[in-house]
Order: structure tokens, then sequence, then C-alpha cells
């Protein structure tokens, strides 16, 4: 039972660091937002590039961190998709 508790615990860590990581990786997307509208380039354009730039940023954080927190789980994914 103990086993199983420690390994919701750590999961759940690394899930958290994951959310935490994809998050700082969309701060860059942040700065370049704030440079616009320092320059008054402020445009719903701009928005929405700068807002899909931060949703890249935070995806490709988040695969990158994935494989090196959980390489197990992908490992089991690849079988199954291996399987089929």
């Amino acid at each position: 039972m103990s086993v199983g508790v420690t390994s919701f615990w750590r999961d759940l860590g690394k899930l958290y660091a994951l959310y935490m990581l994809a998050g700082l990786a969309t701060i860059p997307a942040g700065v370049v937002y704030a440079l616009l509208v320092n320059q008054s380039w402020e445009r719903w354009w701009s928005v929405l590039l700068v807002l899909a730039l931060a949703t890249v940023l935070a995806k490709s954080a988040w695969a990158y961190f994935h494989k090196r927190l959980f390489p197990a789980a992908d490992s089991e994914q690849q079988r199954a998709r291996a399987a089929d």
C-alpha cells in the first residue's frame, strides 16, 4: 500500500514540475508582448501571434521535460503502439 502512495506523490510532484516548467517557458512570449506594448504596436493580430508563440513554447517545454521526468511512460506507450 505504501509503495502505491509513494508512487502517487512522486508522480504528482513530477506533474507539478511539468506545469511549472511549461509556465516558465512562456515568459519569453510575455516579454515580447511587453516590448510590443511599449512600442505601441499592440494590435489584435500581434496578441494572437504572441499567444501562438506562448502555446508553442509551452508545448515544446512540456514534451521535452515529459521525456526526462517520465521515461517509463513513454516506453510503455511506444510498446503499445508497436503491438498494434
